[in-house]
């Protein structure tokens, strides 16, 4: 029952996205995602999931690669 609802639900989103194929709001949207901020902020999020799993393990105390430092203020 969950999957046949959460596909109807999806399908509802979908048609009422699927309605704006133009206008003010999309022509923003392209400007935008085409600017060179975007692609920075891109690039920058891009850095952040990439070094995501060591600033987790330096949280977690689950990095041994981290510097004396670090370990010795966990402790």
């Amino acid at each position: 029952m969950d999957d046949d609802m959460a596909r109807l639900e999806a399908s509802t989103r979908a048609r009422e996205l699927a309605r704006y194929t133009g206008g003010p709001m999309v022509d923003t949207a392209y400007r935008l995602a085409s600017s060179e901020e975007y692609a920075e902020a891109l690039e920058l999020w891009s850095n952040r999931e990439r070094d995501r799993p060591q600033h987790l393990g330096r949280l977690t105390g689950a990095n041994p690669s981290a510097p004396d430092e670090e370990r010795f203020l966990r402790e």
